[in-house]
């Protein structure tokens, strides 16, 4: 690197880490408000950090980073690293995402990392879907084919919003731990420390049955696990937009989002995986429009699980749309390919549960259209500060390589801005976009690896931005209380 190239990267690092440093101060000292005051703030943790915990996670933290740089330096030597090299480097990055992710959860203060696999899958008001397979899922048939009419009177919170999916993971994860107790033995010993208190300090010891501890166990792991899977379908559509060395850049960011690690094991921070499989098949369907079908059956699955993979859709549509060097005939055939993969698959769901897919749909969208009737929302107020809470959420060092970015970032990025913008300005998401919107984060990471592409930043740079992603994550663990509804 040229000493031009030197005193930019110094200065970017000198930058953002004024800029993470000035926001963290900010959100610590208490004098702004985490929302709009009198519609929605985000809680404050009342609970001192372990001193140990955090500096283990800062050591997490420090590792990840390394292996981050030393995988850019040798994805960078070539414009076309061997296609084994690059599935080896992603595999250990999958790895490495799945132990910084959870180690940093631990450095949060107690009750706020890994002990939420407990606290907050069995608190109905945190999630509710374990609650609802345990009291009311006997009968799951008939619970499916009545799901439409039970789901238009469970109100405008997060329940009435969502189709039957996380009630069948919650079910059929209860149904194999029952028929399973050695499994579920199994599955309670191997639980970190702090989730086997957290089940203490709730229920008691014996308080739950074996089968439910477990139940909730799995459904942590798996929301971690499949959070972190997301480099995976992430890589691998970054590096349908730019060379290895980019997409690497990319990928290794996001097990470092702020937000895809403080609202596990919010089914949230799962969806991505799903989401950016669909964009995935959706990229290559520009060679192979079969790929097209695939996306369509993907987006389909995750409609069973919640409203948000209609955005997931707009994103794709508009994707297909602008792709300018294809013909009008091609992109007409990849729309009609994802439609009928989507339908498929939507009719095939509404066979084996006895039900109508359309008509839950119907009724949560009535359902989350009445959220804003019974819990109002400034307009004005909320587009003011939605931008500010979505750096904060995506991670600020993040935010601002992203936006040095955005004028050369593919197209999905645009497309998911353009969504974004869309569901903000007319009043479809107005709060929590923190949370509701980590879906959506993989896209706009793509902005940040076009200078890591061109060669303009190298290793020590990436592990530097991703330092300050981690760090501001560990220090909002300490600071902002996230899932849990009331104060803990």
């Amino acid at each position: 690197m040229d000493s031009g190239g030197r005193a930019n990267a110094a200065g970017w690092a000198i930058g953002t880490t004024l800029l993470t440093a000035v926001g963290l101060a900010a959100v610590v000292s208490g004098r702004i408000p985490l929302g709009v005051p009198g519609e929605w703030e985000w809680l404050r943790v009342t609970i001192p950090a372990e001193p140990i915990a955090l500096g283990l996670g800062l050591v997490a933290v420090a590792v990840y980073s390394c292996v981050a740089a030393v995988g850019l330096r040798t994805l960078a030597r070539t414009d076309r690293p061997h296609r084994a090299v690059e599935g080896a480097w992603l595999g250990l990055l999958f790895v490495a995402a799945v132990l910084v992710q959870g180690m940093i959860q631990e450095a949060a203060p107690t009750g706020h990392g890994l002990a939420k696999w407990a606290l907050a899958l069995i608190n109905p008001g945190s999630s509710g879907y374990y609650t609802v397979a345990r009291e009311r899922m006997h009968d799951t048939p008939r619970f499916l084919a009545d799901y439409s009419e039970w789901i238009r009177s469970q109100g405008s919170l997060h329940i009435g919003t969502h189709p039957p999916g996380l009630f069948l993971w919650a079910r059929g994860s209860l149904d194999v731990m029952e028929a399973r107790p050695d499994l579920a033995r199994g599955v309670i010993a191997w639980a970190p420390e702090s989730v086997d208190r957290a089940f203490r300090a709730v229920v008691g010891e014996g308080g739950l049955a074996a089968a439910d501890r477990a139940s909730l166990i799995v459904t942590g792991a798996a929301t971690l696990i499949v959070c972190a899977g997301t480099v995976v379908p992430l890589y691998l559509l970054a590096r349908r937009r730019m060379n290895a060395a980019g997409a690497w850049a990319v990928a290794s960011a996001w097990p470092l989002v702020p937000a895809a690690l403080m609202f596990q094991p919010a089914s949230d921070t799962a969806f991505p995986l799903l989401a950016v499989g669909a964009w995935l098949a959706i990229s290559w369907s520009e060679r192979a429009w079969g790929w097209a079908i695939v996306a369509g059956v993907i987006m389909a699955i995750g409609m069973q699980f919640s409203l948000v993979f209609l955005a997931v859709g707009a994103i794709a549509a508009v994707v297909i749309a602008t792709a300018g060097e294809a013909s009008l005939a091609r992109r007409a055939t990849r729309f009609f390919a994802t439609g009928a993969g989507f339908l498929a698959m939507t009719v095939a769901a509404g066979v084996m549960m006895r039900a109508n897919p359309f008509a839950i749909w119907w009724a949560n969208q009535a359902n989350h259209a009445q959220f804003y009737v019974d819990f109002p929302r400034s307009r004005l107020a909320w587009t003011l500060e939605t931008p500010i809470e979505v750096a904060v959420a995506i991670g600020l060092a993040y935010a601002a390589r992203a936006a040095a970015g955005l004028r050369l970032a593919p197209r999905e990025t645009w497309a998911a801005a353009a969504v974004l913008l869309l569901l903000l300005i007319t009043g479809r998401s107005l709060s929590e976009v923190a949370r509701l919107w980590i879906p959506f984060f993989p896209l706009l990471l793509l902005a940040v690896g076009r200078e890591f592409a061109d060669g303009r930043s190298r290793s020590a740079s990436l592990a530097w931005m991703l330092a300050l992603a981690g760090i501001q994550t560990i220090v909002l663990q300490t600071a902002i209380q996230v899932v849990y509804p009331v104060p803990v």
